[in-house]
């Protein structure tokens, strides 16, 4: 199996994942989470040789991994089900072969039995096996001895690889330039640890993005700080063009209003493209330290774009 289409079934396990959270708990976000997956799932498990992150799941708050940052708070659910994906993953090889390289700290490890967990809060977690009848039922033995985690549906500091609190949509992603900055001032290399953020168009047009644009480039943080950004035109009011920002308007470009502020920006004609993604992450890893300029990804994305439905049944549409 090649590298690409490992990327595209663990993503659309992660996309079937998080559809399954939403639709058990009845609430949640499906459209943003959904696209951003590709880009996620990329970051997480292509390599730093290809421009992913360097980060240990069994120590995701490592001092000296790379920064992760979902700042696209309400996009939650698609760092929830790939962090049960991988917690599974290693909780099963840990059972079949007992070696301790595969154990993960049940308060570390984000578990498929969380998925109960999702926008409900401990107290009611507490209890909600036994009201059932579930407390020694097997489908439900992880929860043993640690519970269930509470999962708020907005990403938080405490949540695995995720670095800074997202709140709800664009909270968290002005602090990636100091955080960048923060590594160049110590000494480190440029580019390691690297600074890794996801937003969306619609939150990048809110005053932290201003000062994210600024802030960064005055600091020259260059190829450390690196920003997805899925542009869909898609969000809860409107259209970003076409609607809340007439098209009459031809100079309201995304590219346009990094470019002016110095950025070193790159585009994607589709942002859920496993082969273009991991193309401009090796694009950014190999790219020249002395470039001070802050690192932004704009890719195309559609919200919801995977799985779709033909008759009865889920499929892929890409």
């Amino acid at each position: 199996m090649n590298e690409r289409q490992q990327l595209e079934d663990i993503g659309y396990m992660t996309c079937m994942t998080l559809t399954l959270l939403g639709n058990y708990a009845q609430t949640g976000h499906f459209g943003g989470p959904l696209a951003y997956t590709p880009f996620n799932v990329a970051a997480h498990l292509a390599g730093p040789e290809q421009g992913g992150l360097r980060y240990d799941y069994r120590r995701p708050k490592h001092p000296y991994g790379d920064k992760f940052m979902l700042a696209a708070g309400h996009c939650a659910p698609t760092c929830y089900a790939l962090w049960m994906i991988l917690g599974q993953a290693l909780y099963r090889k840990h059972q079949a072969t007992g070696d301790k390289r595969y154990f993960v700290a049940p308060d570390v490890a984000m578990l498929p039995v969380d998925a109960l967990g999702f926008r409900r809060g401990a107290g009611a977690l507490k209890t909600l096996l036994s009201d059932q009848g579930l407390t020694d039922h097997p489908l439900f033995a992880q929860a043993k001895g640690r519970g269930i985690r509470a999962l708020s549906g907005h990403i938080e500091s405490i949540d695995l690889t995720n670095d800074v609190n997202g709140g709800p949509s664009g909270v968290g992603i002005a602090t990636a330039a100091g955080k960048a900055a923060f590594w160049d001032l110590i000494g480190a290399p440029m580019g390691t640890p690297k600074i890794v953020a996801f937003e969306g168009e619609f939150a990048m047009t809110e005053g932290h993005a201003q000062e994210i644009k600024t802030q960064a480039m005055a600091l020259q943080v260059g190829k450390r700080l690196r920003i997805f950004l899925s542009d869909n035109n898609a969000g809860i009011d409107d259209s970003l063009i076409g609607g809340v920002i007439s098209s009459k308007f031809t100079g309201y470009r995304l590219v346009d209003q990094w470019t002016s502020y110095g950025w070193n920006v790159f585009t994607l004609p589709d942002g859920h493209d496993y082969e273009q993604i991991v193309g401009v992450m090796k694009k950014m890893e190999a790219w020249d330290p002395a470039d001070r300029r802050p690192m932004i990804v704009i890719g195309k994305t559609t919200k919801g774009y995977w799985p779709a439905a033909a008759g009865s049944r889920a499929i892929r549409t890409r």
